[in-house]
């Protein structure tokens, strides 16, 4: 799955574990009419991002259970910046243009604060 649009915070690398990793998360605003922020970690400095930068990230999303109640995580495995070069295709032969396909929105539970009693 990919996530696209603008890195709007960058919060500090935190220590996992003793075996050294680091998991750093990142804040992503996609673009569109409705705008929606994603967060999302980046394990190992896997890539680098910058604030303000437009990207595409491709993503895992991963849920698991604990005590009854259900966590869901996204963690980035691969970034492309707007800079990189976009592969090309043929050409039209019908004289329109190619668009990408758009990619679905993720539903997100709108109620999971009230319904968990976590701040998150």
């Amino acid at each position: 799955m990919t996530i696209s649009g603008k890195i709007i915070q960058i919060l500090p690398e935190q220590a996992i574990g003793q075996a050294g990793k680091t998991k750093q998360t990142v804040i992503l605003e996609t673009d569109g009419q409705y705008p929606k922020k994603i967060a999302f970690d980046i394990w190992n400095d896997k890539f680098p991002v910058s604030l303000g930068e437009s990207v595409t990230i491709g993503v895992n999303v991963e849920s698991r259970e604990w005590e009854g109640k259900w966590f869901t995580s996204l963690t980035g495995w691969k970034k492309e910046g707007a800079a990189m070069p976009q592969p090309s295709g043929p050409a039209p032969t019908s004289g329109g243009t190619l668009k990408p396909r758009p990619e679905p929105p993720i539903p997100l539970p709108l109620t999971l604060e009230e319904e968990s009693g976590l701040p998150f």
